[in-house]
């Protein structure tokens, strides 16, 4: 991995070798002199750096030269290792030795002025008079109808259909005692409280439990059932609470068994 460095550090890096006394070599055949920028932890000479440089040396680096007071080494290396190194926990960048100094930018020529233009007369766009029609202003319509009162026509009818549009929730809640038809038959009722927007009726699952299917809506009412006489044994049946047509499913208890000895 190659990091940008600023030119008053690469120059300092380039000037390094001269002077230390070094005179540059051509690098072996394959490799390319490269700039290793360190990390604290081997800036200074010690185990740490003795690790790092047998690390390189795996790596196929030669003539490694550490820079004093630069944080950074020379060295020899083969162009596919270059990665490698990069990646080494101890090394914070990778920079060629022949890196110049960054080119400076192209001049860019300053555009030609612009022809001088005469005055600029700006007209403000027009906008044309808001009319309001009142209420009681009378412009007359199909049917002999004017403007405010159809206004008020469409309000009206669209509160009355909200209110005429039944919701979708309705809760039932069964009151009364289970009820218990002897064998020679009978009749009994018990309470449902309805609440919220309901449209409802309550029918029976046996044809021997009778019970009045009139459509009820919201408030308490009591349903009355009959029984016939029961020729054999025990027998048990349901009176369910369930919505009319176009109304949503009820919540809370809607069924009331029924037995009969």
């Amino acid at each position: 991995m190659t990091r940008r460095i600023h030119a008053p550090i690469l120059v300092m890096l380039m000037l390094a070798g001269p002077l230390l006394g070094q005179t540059p070599q051509p690098p072996a055949a394959g490799n390319s002199r490269i700039y290793i920028l360190l990390k604290p932890s081997v800036a200074s000479p010690g185990i740490a750096r003795d690790a790092f440089s047998q690390r390189m040396t795996a790596l196929g680096v030669i003539n490694l030269q550490f820079v004093t007071n630069a944080n950074a080494a020379r060295c020899e290396a083969p162009a596919a290792a270059q990665a490698a190194i990069g990646a080494d926990a101890d090394v914070a960048g990778v920079l060629p030795v022949d890196a110049g100094s960054p080119a400076a930018p192209p001049l860019i020529a300053p555009p030609p002025p612009a022809p001088p233009q005469g005055p600029v007369f700006s007209t403000p766009p027009y906008i044309p008079p808001q009319q309001t029609i009142p209420i009681s202003a009378g412009v007359p319509m199909a049917g002999g109808m004017s403007a405010g009162m159809a206004m008020l026509t469409d309000f009206a009818g669209s509160m009355v259909v909200k209110l005429l549009t039944p919701g979708s929730s309705c809760k039932i809640r069964l009151r009364g005692p289970v009820p218990s038809i002897p064998a020679e038959g009978g009749t009994g009722a018990f309470e449902v409280k309805a609440s919220g927007n309901c449209a409802w009726q309550a029918v029976s699952t046996a044809d021997w439990l009778q019970v009045k299917t009139e459509v009820n809506v919201a408030g308490t009412v009591a349903v009355a059932y009959s029984a016939t006489r029961n020729p054999s044994g025990h027998r048990q049946a349901a009176v369910v609470i369930q919505p009319v047509a176009g109304m949503g499913p009820l919540r809370g208890h809607t069924v009331m068994l029924v037995g009969q000895q």
